[in-house]
């Protein structure tokens, strides 16, 4: 239904430019290439589907690289402080490869949220989840939500629904609301 395009569009990922997009009142095609990657790299995180982890990495090394991609400074301290967040913290120097697939999608989300960016994107977050860790994984972006930033994610998931302020959906006539947060 188009979905994960949307998201590409909303992350700045997408290069299509017959879009009216805003962004804190800056019309988003007014600006140069490098100053929409600059915003992209600094203001957004992204957890995709699959992960996008470096499996013969390190935990810590896959942390320490998303930082790097995005020009942030990392130390051992902060690595720690955003696996706690995740709550994989004991897992700093394990094979990214020797994870569940719970595990490797908090490491995904440690690695979105280490540069503090205003908006993480997330597509089908608990797609390879069973109920369980679905159920932690919302409950930790709720705990993340509360603290940090904007939450948007895709998910087909109707557990999804009981954590979500707003739900929109996309269909054949496009985007209508289906929930919407009082507050």
């Amino acid at each position: 239904s188009g979905k994960t395009t949307l998201l590409y569009r909303i992350g700045l990922i997408s290069k299509e430019k017959k879009l009216r997009y805003v962004w804190d009142n800056i019309n988003i095609h007014s600006l140069s290439p490098s100053k929409i990657d600059e915003l992209r790299r600094y203001k957004v995180g992204y957890v995709f589907q699959d992960f996008c982890l470096f499996e013969e990495m390190s935990v810590y090394e896959n942390i320490e690289y998303y930082c790097r991609a995005a020009h942030q400074p990392i130390d051992l301290q902060k690595a720690v402080e955003v696996l706690k967040i995740v709550q994989i913290e004991d897992f700093l120097d394990c094979k990214t490869k020797n994870l569940s697939n719970g595990e490797k999608q908090r490491l995904a989300i440690a690695c979105a949220i280490v540069k503090d960016p205003e908006v993480i994107i997330l597509d089908e977050p608990t797609s390879a989840l069973d109920e369980i860790n679905e159920r932690e994984i919302f409950e930790l972006l709720q705990e993340i939500l509360k603290q940090q930033c904007t939450i948007i994610l895709a998910s087909h998931s109707y557990i999804a629904n009981e954590y979500a302020d707003t739900i929109y959906e996309l269909n054949g006539e496009g985007i209508c609301v289906v929930k919407q947060a009082k507050d």
